[in-house]
């Protein structure tokens, strides 16, 4: 039987192929998928990025890392999907203007996706209006921008710090609506909530 540990391990060591074998592995097992990104690949990529943050780490090992865990969801979200019925919200996602990062981007993509929300991905270097019209478009909960560039180097143009929503043709309560805006900064802390 395929022991989270494992999954764990092999994102700690960023072995691709191995960590692919094992999400396989542990859905041939019928273990639950919420388990396997809980217990196995979230669980790793956290002390991964926990280690980066104390400097124990090079880039070049988180980068692994973040590629064993891509390899392992791309195995594991069509099994989340398929047990997934209507989306719980709808979230905008990409990285700021400037930032080509897609890794990052990608993951927490994928971790959204097995939360049960809609996930809208805009891709790289997506300026601030890119992000209100697709919100605006898709009616969206949620904009979340990832980017490795701290606030010292983003610009004003660059910053997603205040959203003027267009109130021409729009009625009042959707002109007030509530959005809420994020902006992760790489390296992320992965979380995995039940």
């Amino acid at each position: 039987m395929t022991d989270f540990q494992d999954i764990y391990n092999c994102i700690q060591t960023g072995s691709i192929r191995q960590t692919a074998d094992l999400i396989t592995q542990a859905l041939k097992e019928n273990l639950p998928a919420a388990d396997i990104l809980k217990e196995g690949l979230s669980a790793g990529m956290m002390e991964m990025e926990r280690r980066f943050r104390k400097n124990e780490i090079l880039d070049s090992e988180l980068l692994a890392a973040e590629q064993a865990m891509r390899a392992g969801l791309e195995i594991l979200m069509p099994s989340i999907e398929s047990r997934q019925t209507a989306p719980v919200g709808t979230v905008i996602t990409g990285t700021l203007k400037g930032d080509i990062r897609e890794n990052e981007k990608d993951i927490m993509s994928f971790m959204m996706q097995s939360l049960g929300l809609r996930v809208i991905d805009l891709g790289t270097s997506v300026s601030s209006a890119r992000f209100v019209e697709a919100a605006i478009k898709e009616q969206a909960h949620l904009i979340v921008c990832g980017t490795a560039l701290t606030m010292a180097t983003l610009t004003p143009q660059r910053r997603l710090t205040s959203v003027d929503f267009p109130t021409e043709g729009r009625p009042a309560s959707a002109t007030n609506a509530a959005l809420l805006i994020i902006i992760l900064y790489y390296p992320l802390m992965f979380f995995w909530s039940k």
